[in-house]
């Protein structure tokens, strides 16, 4: 059984080396991404903001900057910071390579 703090510093290494495996749906990254962002905050008690979170995900998908003013039109340009703002199934290109 791993040490409090290993558990932590997993919890953090998972969330800031998250990516988008090769094939991954999207629906199946942002079910991962939410339960690594979940574990984040509970276990290594990490103050992830949302529009930190939105930030990383969009990275995490590799969505191409350029199409970030498209996807974030709904917000006047800027990341979301509250999770009720977030469209329910976001419309991202399919980078899966």
């Amino acid at each position: 059984m791993p040490l409090e703090e290993e558990s932590n510093l997993r919890a953090l290494a998972d969330l800031h080396g998250f990516c988008r495996l090769p094939g991954e749906s999207v629906d199946t990254v942002l079910t991962r991404f939410e339960v690594i962002v979940q574990r984040a905050r509970t276990r290594a008690q990490e103050p992830l903001q949302n529009n930190h979170a939105a930030w990383m995900l969009l990275l995490a998908l590799r969505v191409p900057t350029e199409y970030w003013v498209h996807l974030l039109t709904p917000f006047r340009g800027a990341l979301p910071t509250n999770i009720l703002d977030m469209p329910s199934k976001p419309t991202v290109p399919n980078n899966s390579s």
